[in-house]
């Protein structure tokens, strides 16, 4: 069943799975394949869809209160990388830094957060 999923090239749209494929599907969860498991929200913030800025350590999006009637934040969630220890670390060292800096241009930083795609910093945004 696998093998018939990975024959058509990826960018062949006109060849669509049979039906006998697409009920093979759930069971693929057997072998270790789930559902891709998105993250629109952390904690009791909302995500936009698009992010703001984007690297291959993190992704930075805006973010507004779903319980108050606050102003948006910044939050910027990390990806883990190679290790999720060391991206930890390096979040919480980031995070002590930007906390101890008042300096005109630079985002006041307000929490450090965990989420299940990676450690979160959640930013002060200035309307």
């Amino acid at each position: 069943m696998t093998r018939d999923l990975l024959k058509w090239p990826a960018s062949d749209r006109a060849e669509r799975p049979g039906r006998r494929c697409l009920r093979a599907l759930p069971r693929l969860e057997r072998i270790g394949m789930h559902p891709v498991e998105h993250w629109p929200r952390v904690g009791t913030w909302q995500l936009t869809a698009k992010p703001v800025s984007l690297t291959d350590r993190w992704q930075d999006c805006v973010a507004w209160s779903t319980v108050w009637d606050k102003a948006p934040c910044r939050v910027r969630v990390y990806a883990p990388g190679a290790s999720r220890t060391r991206t930890d670390e390096s979040v919480l060292r980031e995070y002590l830094l930007l906390r101890e800096l008042d300096h005109p241009g630079i985002v006041t930083v307000d929490a450090l957060e965990h989420h299940p795609p990676g450690p979160v910093l959640m930013f002060h945004v200035e309307k």
